[in-house]
């Protein structure tokens, strides 16, 4: 697959092969090994990424950043030694345009944690949305993305920068979505969401000539220049705020 070469070129560099199986691509590193899907969903390929060919092409250096990390060769930085900042959306905007496997997107907050005065991570957020899960008084407001620098980890930092917006905003909660394509949400877990329930497969539109991708209704024509393909759904969590310890 000519698509993945400057990929399999730069993660060697940090001894880690790859070989192909089909759709399949097989990255290893001495006994840890990482599938990735690169057409529709599989049924027998549920625990591999799914990450459709065009982002090999047209977002290595992303590619390579989320290999390199699922192998645990980022820089590990922890949350307590950072700052939390507001972001204006113009930085935002840039930093998840160049570390965000499928880019920016629209919020109405930015906050971001800064280690030795460098952003190395950025949380996303919606305005507050009255919900009926809520009490009268508190809103819920959705966590849109969440990213870090290529090349760090941030120990601590996604539960960091959610626990500063619920006291900020004093928030009911926090929604969330992930992709299962990439994660079953333990991240987030670990955060402190709770699993509230998760999609089933997803029809997807990608980019050919791009790293765009949008989740299409059953009945949407392939637009020109755009492929079909299927990813596997969402896992929906949810922070709740509304502990003495958050406020």
């Amino acid at each position: 697959m000519k698509e993945i070469q400057e990929v399999q070129r730069e993660i060697l560099k940090h001894g880690i092969e790859t070989r192909v199986a089909g759709s399949v691509l097989v990255f290893q590193l001495q006994d840890k090994e990482i599938k990735v899907e690169t057409g529709s969903v599989q049924s027998d390929q549920k625990n591999a990424l799914c990450i459709p060919l065009s982002y090999f092409k047209h977002a290595p250096e992303k590619v390579c950043a989320l290999l390199l990390s699922r192998f645990g060769l980022n820089t590990r930085v922890f949350a307590r030694k950072c700052e939390v900042r507001q972001v204006d959306k113009t930085t935002a905007t840039a930093f998840q345009d160049r570390y965000h496997l499928i880019g920016a997107t629209g919020s109405a907050y930015q906050r971001g944690l800064f280690y030795e005065g460098q952003l190395v991570a950025l949380a996303t957020f919606s305005k507050g949305r009255k919900m009926n899960r809520l009490a009268a008084h508190e809103r819920s407001y959705e966590l849109i993305r969440f990213c870090c620098k290529s090349g760090y980890t941030v120990s601590g930092g996604l539960s960091k920068l959610v626990k500063h917006f619920c006291r900020e905003k004093q928030a009911g909660d926090v929604m969330s979505y992930v992709d299962k394509y990439l994660s079953e949400g333990a991240s987030f877990q670990r955060a402190g969401f709770k699993v509230a329930g998760e999609t089933g497969v997803q029809r997807w539109f990608v980019e050919k000539e791009g790293a765009g991708r949008v989740v299409a209704s059953p009945n949407d024509a392939v637009p020109g220049g755009w492929e079909e393909t299927e990813g596997p759904g969402s896992v929906k969590l949810i922070f709740r705020c509304q502990k003495p310890e958050y406020l």
